[in-house]
């Protein structure tokens, strides 16, 4: 029989979304606890390999790609693909803690190989390419959640809904006009978050929920995840929470420290 009766679940696949330099990579290193070991792996072409530190318990993977290296061919994407899975897939299997850095990046090999480089070239493709591409995606992130591994962290840029490109007077300003959502094409950029029990928001705020911050005191700007949706960020949410009080509605941001998230997450599921 392929059922079993649900019971409680102690994994736990979270999405770090966010504009360039906001945090995301620097912070995996806060989800590893003493005595575990933890797996980093960086897409082919992500661009934020020097925020992640190898220590004595992480191990950072960082595509190795030849000088003079076309990264638009599409042999070395299929090639590069490939090998980004099978490595990812493997570790998922025997890590304490598992980091995928770059899903955007990931995405955009996936859409050039399914439309045969024709997305790197800006050339036009069918429309349906993209679906084909949203649900290669979709069994790469169900085999992540699916696997043996008890902690899966994803990163992934963020982007303006509807949107060209990322403004950063919006982003400064607060203009409500528009959504920051992860940035990724068509409409996995809305149903990627759905994939994850936690999607979080990484920011460079002001404020945060910790009554006894310093930084917040001295009104200085501290990397801190949003958990809720407010202002500019939409999508983002906790799975299993209940009973948030009104005062963390107000103020929905977090420290980038993964113990401090769990420490939240016990108090209110």
């Amino acid at each position: 029989m392929s059922f079993k009766t649900n019971t409680t679940n102690t994994k736990h696949r979270v999405m770090l979304s966010g504009v360039p330099n906001s945090g995301k990579s620097t912070s995996l290193a806060t989800f590893v606890s003493e005595g575990e070991k933890m797996n980093i792996v960086t897409s082919p072409g992500e661009a934020g390999a020097k925020s992640l530190l190898p220590g004595e318990n992480i191990t950072s993977y960082v595509y190795e790609v030849p000088e003079e290296t076309n990264l638009t061919d599409i042999k070395w994407c299929q090639t590069a693909l490939k090998e980004t899975e099978e490595l990812t897939l493997d570790l998922a299997q025997s890590s304490d803690v598992l980091a995928f850095d770059g899903l955007h990046a990931y995405y955009n090999l996936m859409i050039n190989v399914v439309t045969e480089g024709a997305f790197s070239k800006g050339e036009e493709f069918s429309a349906t390419l993209f679906g084909l591409t949203a649900r290669r995606l979709n069994n790469f992130v169900m085999s992540l959640y699916h696997s043996k591994c008890p902690l899966i962290v994803v990163t992934c840029w963020e982007d303006w809904e509807s949107s060209g490109g990322f403004d950063p007077v919006k982003f400064r300003d607060g203009n409500t006009e528009k959504k920051l959502w992860p940035s990724l094409v068509g409409k996995m950029s809305k149903e990627v978050v759905g994939l994850f029990d936690t999607r979080l928001s990484c920011r460079l705020e002001v404020k945060c929920l910790h009554n006894n911050c310093e930084l917040k005191k001295d009104n200085d700007p501290h990397h801190v995840w949003q958990f809720l949706p407010r202002g500019v960020v939409a999508g983002v949410g906790i799975k299993g929470l209940t009973n948030i009080p009104n005062s963390v509605y107000k103020t929905p941001w977090i420290h980038q420290d993964y113990q401090m998230l769990k420490a939240f997450i016990e108090r209110y599921k």
